[in-house]
């Protein structure tokens, strides 16, 4: 996908947000361990760097944290192959 463009103050409220929920993580996972939390996060975090958007600090170190998280990577080729099916 292509970065997104023309991105409005709501949306940049949004993502600050975000940002700042993705800062409070204990690292590498939200919470102590791996949970639903951050199976919910790691498509977010996904879906954003689909778009080029990257955070720094803290929230860029969780962001690429799921994004490399191999629970993550396993979903994505399932998909793949569903998306072929």
């Amino acid at each position: 996908m292509a970065p997104l463009q023309n991105i409005g103050d709501a949306f940049n409220r949004e993502l600050g947000r975000v940002e700042e929920i993705f800062g409070s993580a204990k690292l590498p996972f939200m919470f102590e361990s791996a949970s639903a939390v951050d199976a919910f996060y790691s498509i977010l975090a996904f879906r954003l760097k689909s778009y080029g958007i990257t955070f720094n600090g803290k929230a860029g170190e969780y962001q690429a944290s799921m994004l490399s998280w191999p629970v993550l990577e396993k979903a994505i080729q399932s998909a793949k192959v569903w998306k072929g099916a």
